[in-house]
């Protein structure tokens, strides 16, 4: 976890799927794949951060991940809502 603030040891900070190729398998994919290199390094829990207004945060709600925490974002003048995602347990993350 990047802050070093949170009660998270890993963050999975992005992944980005062209439209065409999600809904496919492959984020699915690519947090299973990930999960096992956070467990080689002995991690035990994790979050990641996503914007309110993203559809795709259904994606990490169906894998289980709760919110935690809102925070307000700034993106080229723009203020947005994100939302932190966490998983207690790298074995809560439904994949």
């Amino acid at each position: 976890e990047r802050s070093g603030k949170l009660p998270y040891e890993g963050e999975l900070y992005a992944i980005y799927l062209l439209k065409e190729h999600q809904r496919k398998g492959i984020g699915k994919k690519l947090v299973k794949k990930w999960l096992g290199e956070m467990r080689k390094e002995k991690f035990q829990n994790m979050m990641v951060w996503v914007i309110d207004e993203n559809p795709s945060k259904r994606f990490y709600e169906a894998m289980g991940g709760k919110t935690f925490i809102q925070e307000k974002l700034l993106i080229s003048g723009k203020e947005l809502k994100e939302l932190g995602y966490g998983w207690s347990s790298l074995d809560d993350v439904l994949i």
